[in-house]
Protein backbone atom coordinates (compact mmCIF):
# COMPACT_ATOMS: atom_id res chain seq x y z
CA UNK A 1 0.00 0.00 0.00
CA UNK A 2 1.00 3.78 -0.98
CA UNK A 3 2.52 5.41 2.16
CA UNK A 4 0.07 8.03 3.35
CA UNK A 5 1.86 11.07 1.79
CA UNK A 6 1.61 9.31 -1.80
CA UNK A 7 0.52 12.02 -4.02
CA UNK A 8 -2.22 10.97 -6.37
CA UNK A 9 -2.67 13.73 -9.06
CA UNK A 10 -3.47 13.87 -12.83
CA UNK A 11 -3.52 17.77 -14.32
CA UNK A 12 -6.42 18.91 -15.70
CA UNK A 13 -8.08 15.60 -15.38
CA UNK A 14 -10.47 13.85 -12.67
CA UNK A 15 -8.38 11.33 -10.50
CA UNK A 16 -10.50 8.91 -8.65
CA UNK A 17 -8.24 7.28 -5.86
CA UNK A 18 -10.14 4.69 -3.77
CA UNK A 19 -8.84 5.81 -0.19
CA UNK A 20 -9.82 4.35 3.74
CA UNK A 21 -9.40 6.20 7.01
CA UNK A 22 -5.83 4.89 8.21
CA UNK A 23 -6.00 0.75 9.35
CA UNK A 24 -6.38 -0.33 12.70
CA UNK A 25 -5.11 -3.69 13.61
CA UNK A 26 -8.45 -5.79 13.77
CA UNK A 27 -8.43 -9.99 15.39
CA UNK A 28 -10.77 -10.89 12.58
CA UNK A 29 -9.77 -11.96 9.00
CA UNK A 30 -11.21 -8.77 6.56
CA UNK A 31 -13.32 -8.96 4.92
CA UNK A 32 -15.99 -10.77 6.83
CA UNK A 33 -18.53 -8.50 6.18
CA UNK A 34 -20.55 -5.72 4.26
CA UNK A 35 -17.91 -2.73 3.09
CA UNK A 36 -19.21 0.60 1.72
CA UNK A 37 -17.85 2.93 -0.89
CA UNK A 38 -19.03 6.04 0.11
CA UNK A 39 -18.97 8.96 -3.25
CA UNK A 40 -19.06 12.50 -1.91
CA UNK A 41 -20.33 13.45 -5.25
CA UNK A 42 -23.97 13.35 -6.41
CA UNK A 43 -26.29 10.41 -8.08
CA UNK A 44 -24.73 10.53 -11.66
CA UNK A 45 -21.86 12.17 -11.39
CA UNK A 46 -19.05 10.43 -12.93
CA UNK A 47 -17.70 9.23 -9.32
CA UNK A 48 -21.16 7.79 -8.76
CA UNK A 49 -20.85 5.74 -12.07
CA UNK A 50 -17.55 4.42 -11.19
CA UNK A 51 -18.42 3.87 -7.70
CA UNK A 52 -21.34 1.34 -8.60
CA UNK A 53 -19.33 -0.25 -10.93
CA UNK A 54 -16.32 -0.79 -8.59
CA UNK A 55 -18.62 -2.07 -6.04
CA UNK A 56 -20.32 -5.17 -8.48
CA UNK A 57 -16.69 -5.79 -9.00
CA UNK A 58 -15.40 -5.83 -5.87
CA UNK A 59 -18.25 -7.75 -4.06
CA UNK A 60 -17.53 -10.74 -6.69
CA UNK A 61 -13.74 -10.69 -5.98
CA UNK A 62 -13.75 -10.63 -2.54
CA UNK A 63 -16.83 -12.36 -1.45
CA UNK A 64 -18.70 -10.29 0.80
CA UNK A 65 -21.92 -7.62 -0.03
CA UNK A 66 -19.96 -4.36 -1.23
CA UNK A 67 -22.59 -0.79 -1.81
CA UNK A 68 -21.64 2.41 -2.61
CA UNK A 69 -23.51 4.83 -0.97
CA UNK A 70 -23.34 9.31 -2.06
CA UNK A 71 -23.02 11.86 0.86
CA UNK A 72 -22.68 14.69 -1.16
CA UNK A 73 -22.19 18.52 0.29
CA UNK A 74 -19.75 21.17 0.76
CA UNK A 75 -17.45 19.84 -2.82
CA UNK A 76 -17.12 16.94 -1.40
CA UNK A 77 -16.13 17.77 2.55
CA UNK A 78 -19.13 16.35 3.85
CA UNK A 79 -18.84 12.81 2.65
CA UNK A 80 -15.05 12.86 3.15
CA UNK A 81 -15.19 14.11 6.74
CA UNK A 82 -17.92 11.19 7.20
CA UNK A 83 -15.58 8.43 6.09
CA UNK A 84 -12.48 10.49 8.24
CA UNK A 85 -14.87 9.87 11.39
CA UNK A 86 -15.24 6.23 10.70
CA UNK A 87 -13.61 3.50 12.57
CA UNK A 88 -10.45 2.33 10.93
CA UNK A 89 -10.89 -1.10 10.41
CA UNK A 90 -10.91 -0.98 6.21
CA UNK A 91 -15.12 -1.50 5.92
CA UNK A 92 -15.97 2.43 4.89
CA UNK A 93 -13.85 3.25 2.06
CA UNK A 94 -13.62 6.49 0.13
CA UNK A 95 -13.78 6.87 -3.84
CA UNK A 96 -12.89 10.60 -4.21
CA UNK A 97 -12.09 12.84 -6.97
CA UNK A 98 -8.53 14.29 -6.31
CA UNK A 99 -9.54 17.86 -5.67
CA UNK A 100 -11.69 17.34 -2.36
CA UNK A 101 -9.05 16.41 -0.77
CA UNK A 102 -5.90 18.97 -3.04
CA UNK A 103 -8.35 21.78 -3.78
CA UNK A 104 -10.72 22.27 -1.00
CA UNK A 105 -8.27 23.01 1.95
CA UNK A 106 -7.06 26.21 0.18
CA UNK A 107 -10.67 27.39 -0.92
CA UNK A 108 -12.01 26.46 2.72
CA UNK A 109 -11.00 28.30 5.58
CA UNK A 110 -11.07 25.11 7.37
CA UNK A 111 -12.00 21.63 6.15
CA UNK A 112 -13.08 19.27 8.77
CA UNK A 113 -10.28 16.60 7.50
CA UNK A 114 -7.19 16.31 7.69
CA UNK A 115 -6.46 15.50 3.49
CA UNK A 116 -3.14 13.89 4.59
CA UNK A 117 -3.19 12.20 7.83
CA UNK A 118 -6.63 10.75 7.82
CA UNK A 119 -6.40 9.00 4.97
CA UNK A 120 -4.46 6.03 3.16
CA UNK A 121 -4.47 5.81 -0.33
CA UNK A 122 -4.90 2.59 -1.74
CA UNK A 123 -5.11 2.75 -5.63
CA UNK A 124 -6.25 5.37 -8.44
CA UNK A 125 -9.27 3.77 -9.87
CA UNK A 126 -9.54 6.44 -13.22
CA UNK A 127 -8.31 9.16 -14.88
CA UNK A 128 -9.93 11.36 -17.62
CA UNK A 129 -9.13 14.61 -19.26
CA UNK A 130 -12.15 17.35 -18.90
CA UNK A 131 -13.40 18.63 -21.95
CA UNK A 132 -15.13 22.04 -22.79
CA UNK A 133 -18.68 21.42 -23.68
CA UNK A 134 -21.16 23.82 -24.98
CA UNK A 135 -24.61 23.90 -26.51
CA UNK A 136 -25.05 23.39 -30.35
CA UNK A 137 -27.42 26.99 -30.09
CA UNK A 138 -24.34 29.03 -28.96
CA UNK A 139 -23.19 30.26 -32.11
CA UNK A 140 -19.39 29.15 -31.86
CA UNK A 141 -17.59 26.73 -33.29
CA UNK A 142 -14.23 26.85 -31.45
CA UNK A 143 -12.66 27.83 -28.41
CA UNK A 144 -11.63 30.96 -30.01
CA UNK A 145 -15.12 32.10 -30.80
CA UNK A 146 -16.19 31.33 -27.83
CA UNK A 147 -14.29 34.15 -26.10
CA UNK A 148 -14.74 36.26 -29.05
CA UNK A 149 -18.45 35.65 -28.18
CA UNK A 150 -18.11 36.40 -24.00
CA UNK A 151 -15.80 39.78 -24.98
CA UNK A 152 -18.66 41.48 -27.35
CA UNK A 153 -21.19 40.38 -24.60
CA UNK A 154 -19.37 41.23 -21.04
CA UNK A 155 -21.91 38.84 -18.24
CA UNK A 156 -24.34 37.57 -20.96
CA UNK A 157 -22.71 33.99 -21.56
CA UNK A 158 -22.89 31.41 -18.23
CA UNK A 159 -21.11 28.43 -17.49
CA UNK A 160 -22.46 25.41 -15.01
CA UNK A 161 -20.17 23.35 -13.01
CA UNK A 162 -21.21 20.81 -10.14
CA UNK A 163 -20.76 23.26 -7.45
CA UNK A 164 -18.55 25.80 -5.77
CA UNK A 165 -14.91 24.93 -5.62
CA UNK A 166 -15.14 22.13 -8.36
CA UNK A 167 -13.06 21.46 -10.61
CA UNK A 168 -15.28 22.27 -13.57
CA UNK A 169 -15.87 25.55 -11.19
CA UNK A 170 -11.83 26.14 -11.33
CA UNK A 171 -11.36 25.67 -14.91
CA UNK A 172 -14.15 28.18 -15.83
CA UNK A 173 -12.55 30.77 -13.35
CA UNK A 174 -8.92 29.88 -15.20
CA UNK A 175 -10.89 30.58 -18.33
CA UNK A 176 -12.16 33.73 -17.24
CA UNK A 177 -8.54 35.02 -16.07
CA UNK A 178 -6.67 33.75 -18.96
CA UNK A 179 -8.91 35.24 -21.75
CA UNK A 180 -9.90 38.17 -19.73
CA UNK A 181 -13.55 37.68 -20.49
CA UNK A 182 -16.63 38.34 -17.92
CA UNK A 183 -19.04 35.29 -17.71
CA UNK A 184 -21.56 33.79 -15.21
CA UNK A 185 -20.75 30.80 -13.08
CA UNK A 186 -23.84 28.85 -12.73
CA UNK A 187 -22.82 26.02 -9.89
CA UNK A 188 -25.26 22.91 -9.91
CA UNK A 189 -25.30 20.14 -7.07
CA UNK A 190 -23.89 17.74 -8.93
CA UNK A 191 -22.41 16.78 -12.76
CA UNK A 192 -25.42 15.39 -14.03
CA UNK A 193 -27.69 18.60 -13.63
CA UNK A 194 -24.76 20.70 -15.14
CA UNK A 195 -24.69 18.42 -17.80
CA UNK A 196 -28.29 18.54 -18.12
CA UNK A 197 -29.20 21.92 -18.47
CA UNK A 198 -25.96 22.34 -21.04
CA UNK A 199 -27.36 19.95 -23.44
CA UNK A 200 -31.02 21.99 -22.72
CA UNK A 201 -29.42 25.15 -23.30
CA UNK A 202 -30.49 26.64 -20.39
CA UNK A 203 -26.58 26.33 -19.50
CA UNK A 204 -24.52 27.73 -22.59
CA UNK A 205 -21.25 25.68 -21.37
CA UNK A 206 -20.04 23.56 -19.06
CA UNK A 207 -16.49 21.69 -17.85
CA UNK A 208 -16.67 17.59 -17.86
CA UNK A 209 -15.37 14.79 -17.87
CA UNK A 210 -15.01 13.61 -21.43
CA UNK A 211 -15.89 10.11 -21.41
CA UNK A 212 -18.59 10.61 -18.87
CA UNK A 213 -19.96 13.32 -20.68
CA UNK A 214 -19.58 11.84 -24.12
CA UNK A 215 -21.33 8.63 -22.74
CA UNK A 216 -24.11 10.63 -21.06
CA UNK A 217 -24.70 11.85 -25.04
CA UNK A 218 -24.79 8.60 -26.31
CA UNK A 219 -27.15 6.95 -24.10
CA UNK A 220 -29.85 9.60 -24.39
CA UNK A 221 -29.39 9.87 -28.35
CA UNK A 222 -28.19 13.64 -28.28
CA UNK A 223 -26.53 15.88 -30.64
CA UNK A 224 -26.62 19.25 -29.00
CA UNK A 225 -23.47 19.75 -27.59
CA UNK A 226 -20.46 20.13 -29.26
CA UNK A 227 -16.58 19.94 -27.35
CA UNK A 228 -14.48 22.87 -28.15
CA UNK A 229 -10.75 22.73 -29.12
Amino acid sequence: MPTRRHIIAGAASLASPLILPHFANAADPYPNRLITIVVPQAPGDANDVIGRALAQKLAVALGVPVVAENRQGAGGNVGTAYVARQPKDGYTLLLNAQSVQTINPFLYRKVPFDPVKDFDPVMVVGVAPYMLAANNQLPVKNLQELIALAKAQPGKLNFASSGNGTVNHMLGEMLKTAAGIDIVHVPYRGAAGAATDTISGQAQFTFGMFSWFDAVCKIRSIKSVRYMH
